[in-house]
């Protein structure tokens, strides 16, 4: 197995075991959005902080620049790593939309993944665990 490891700010790091199929206890929680290839880091936080949630229900929420929208997430695997796949639906500066997206568990305990517009962009992104 391979180790992770777990930084949220203000706490020691943790060092955990990653296994080989999905396991979506380990990314529920708030994650801070820090990058998204699109668009500038200033940008992405333009309206409030850029952020993905996973709930422990396999549901969840994504926000950045406008975007305001709701998840249904499933645990899977990508190449070899935890991953985790969803659905979204919500609201781009008013107008509705929808989409999908993937993310998987680094080394480094950070997220990176993609999300992909309803006939429109896609996005390569990264973000971090928020404090707990």
């Amino acid at each position: 197995m391979r180790k992770a490891h777990i930084i949220r700010p203000g706490q020691a790091p943790e060092v955990i075991e990653l296994p080989t199929t999905g396991d979506p206890s380990l990314f529920v929680g708030r994650w801070f959005i820090t990058n998204v290839e699109l668009w500038s880091d200033d940008v992405i936080h333009e309206f409030s902080p850029a952020e993905l949630v996973i709930e422990t229900d396999g549901l969840g929420s994504m926000r950045f620049i406008a975007v305001e929208c709701d998840l249904d997430v499933i645990d899977c695997e990508r190449d070899g790593r935890p991953a985790i796949e969803w659905s979204w639906h919500g609201w781009d500066d008013g107008h509705e939309t929808s989409g999908r997206g993937w993310a998987s568990l680094t080394d480094q305990g950070t997220l990176k993944g993609r999300i992909y517009f309803h006939r429109g962009d896609a996005s390569d992104f990264a973000a971090e665990l928020a404090p707990a």
